[in-house]
Formats: C-alpha cells, sequence, structure tokens
C-alpha cells in the first residue's frame, strides 16, 4: 500500500469529518424534509472511519495470517487515552456551564459525550479482530460480520416488519468488528474500474433512501433517525473502493485528513455548543443561518486544531490522546 493511496483515504476522511459535523447539526429553521435528505446524505461518513481503520489494520497481519497485540497495543492505548481525556474535557466544560460535575460510570465505557461510544466501539473492533486473527479464525470473521451486519440493519427498522422492537444501540456498538473487517477485505482489491465503483454507489444512495421512505411509509418510523440501512453500508463501501483504486498526490485536504480530522470529531459539539450561544442572541434563526452552522462549525474546529498543532503542540498531543505515544 502506497503513500498516494493513503492520500486518497486521508481526502475523504476530510469529507467525512465535514459530513459528521453536518449530521450532528441541529438545522434550526431548516424544513424538515431538507433536514432529512441532509442527514441521510451523511450517514455513510462514520461507516467509513471504521472501513478506514480496518484498512490500516491489514497492514498489521504477519505472514503467518495473525495480528500479534504488540503491533495493536499502542493503537489501543491511544483510543483509551482519547476516551479519558475527552471525557474529562466534556465533563469539565458542562461544569463550567451548569455548574455541578456530571459524572456517571458509564463514561468510562462509552464517553462523556453522545458521539465517544465510536472510540470504545474501535477499541472493540482492533481487540475482537486481533483475537479472532490470532487464533486463526478468519472464516468465523466473515460468519460474525455478517450476523453483527444483518442485526444492526435489522434492528434499525426492518425489525418492525416481524411486529417485534430490538434495540439499536448494542449492535451499533459492535459495528466496529465487521465494518473494520470489510476494510481489511478491501485492503486487497487495487484494480476496479470507476464505472463499477460509481454504479456501486449510485445503487447504494436509491437504496438508501428508498429504504428510509418504506419504513417511514410503513412504520411512520422518521427519515432522520434511520442511521443504518442497507444502502448506508453500500456507499460507504463505495466510498472506500474509489479512495484505495484512484490515487492523489499530497495535498492541503488530505494532509489536512490525516492531521485534523479526529480532532474535529472529537470536538465539534464544542463550537456547536459556541454556535448555539450565538445564534440564540439573534432575533430569529433563519435557512440561511440553519445552514451555515454546520460549515462555520467545521471551519473553526478546523482552525482551532490547526492553531493548537502549531502555536500549542503539547497540548494538540494530550487532548488527541497523545500523551504517551508518539506516532
Amino acid at each position: 500500500m502506497s503513500s498516494v493511496r493513503f492520500n486518497s483515504i486521508d481526502l475523504f476522511r476530510f469529507v467525512a469529518a465535514f459530513f459528521i459535523v453536518v449530521l450532528h447539526s441541529e438545522f434550526n429553521g431548516v424544513s424538515s424534509g431538507a433536514v432529512d435528505v441532509i442527514r441521510q446524505t451523511t450517514r455513510w461518513a462514520l461507516p467509513f472511519f471504521f472501513m478506514a481503520s480496518g484498512f490500516f489494520l491489514a497492514g498489521k497481519i504477519d505472514d503467518d495470517g495473525r495480528i500479534r497485540f504488540k503491533s495493536i497495543q499502542k493503537t489501543i492505548i491511544r483510543l483509551i487515552s482519547i476516551q479519558v481525556v475527552t471525557s474529562l474535557v466534556y465533563i469539565l466544560t458542562e461544569w463550567m456551564i451548569n455548574g455541578y460535575l456530571n459524572f456517571k460510570l458509564k463514561f468510562l465505557f462509552v464517553g462523556a459525550c453522545f458521539h465517544l461510544w465510536y472510540i470504545s466501539s474501535l477499541i472493540i473492533g482492533y481487540l475482537g479482530i486481533s483475537i479472532l486473527y490470532k487464533g486463526n479464525k478468519r472464516w468465523l470473521i466473515g460468519v460474525i460480520s455478517i450476523v453483527l451486519l444483518a442485526l444492526a440493519i435489522f434492528a434499525d427498522g426492518y425489525d418492525k416488519f416481524f411486529g417485534i422492537d430490538l434495540p439499536y444501540s448494542p449492535f451499533r456498538f459492535l459495528l466496529s468488528i465487521p465494518l473494520m473487517y470489510i476494510g481489511i477485505c478491501v485492503s486487497g482489491i487495487k484494480s476496479l474500474k470507476k464505472e463499477i465503483i460509481l454504479s456501486l454507489l449510485l445503487l447504494g444512495v436509491v437504496m438508501q433512501f428508498f429504504e428510509v421512505n418504506i419504513l417511514k411509509t410503513n412504520f411512520g418510523l422518521p427519515i432522520y433517525d434511520r442511521q443504518f440501512v442497507f444502502g448506508v453500508l453500500i456507499v460507504a463501501l463505495s466510498v472506500l473502493l474509489f479512495a484505495v483504486n484512484f490515487s492523489i498526490k499530497d495535498n492541503i485536504l488530505s494532509r489536512s485528513g490525516m492531521k485534523y480530522s479526529l480532532f474535529v470529531y472529537l470536538y465539534h459539539p464544542l463550537i456547536f455548543l459556541l454556535s448555539k450561544v450565538i445564534f440564540n442572541r439573534m432575533n430569529s434563526i433563519d435557512v440561511i443561518t440553519g445552514l451555515y452552522i454546520p460549515v462555520w462549525g467545521f471551519f473553526i474546529t478546523l482552525v482551532i486544531a490547526f492553531l493548537f498543532s502549531r502555536k500549542l503542540n503539547p497540548v494538540f498531543r494530550i487532548i488527541n490522546g497523545e500523551w504517551r505515544i508518539r506516532s
């Protein structure tokens, strides 16, 4: 795997980070129909991040087909550090705003903010896949991946066809394992034609919107709340396939994706908090303002990440979980 191909993945990391910010925006003043379309358009971003992690994990597979724990030890330590540091940041932020420390036991497992479950899920993904690879049971990873993907999709709305109501969150939390495994598998695909990938992407988009509308029509399930229908999986896979099969030269966007996409993911809710303070002072929030907030939030978070990395690098490293290891 060449660094040129890494540039492609890093570029899409940059795009995915922006889409995550868009996904988590409130869009005050924007029509519900437009918000539904916007949110569904961004749903591929988080699965892509999982798949990209799996893609790079493939480089740690030994000649005997195993993944040694030593090869992922630093990554695990960094992820744990990230979970601890970011949770402290959010707990202290709430304390400064509300005047009390809100600490719950679950924060040790899923983080102190709604989006930090992703970090814990990544840890589970790395550990689960490495254990199965160490036992030389790749066939079992495939079976487990198919089952977990099916359960997550099923629990996100399809369970209603059978008159049951499965909880989605537990299966979402375990999605790191199948999605990272897909990334590992994609690392060996290097010669797909652009037409095939674009056709797959189009299929995924059409399926995604067809699925969410069917679920809304039949069961009244809100479109904005559908997180992982089958089309989303196909779109995320298509984006990764495009990144892997088409190389680009190093550029400012790919470098930003490599250096700052994690920071943007971890800390963009803090910028949203600031934006609420600013815009709530306005007499009204119109459609233009509602659409502007995610762009503004992404840009400001990116600028802060850049300034921290250049002017306050020790702080930047700590809040990115790098207080013990160096990249």
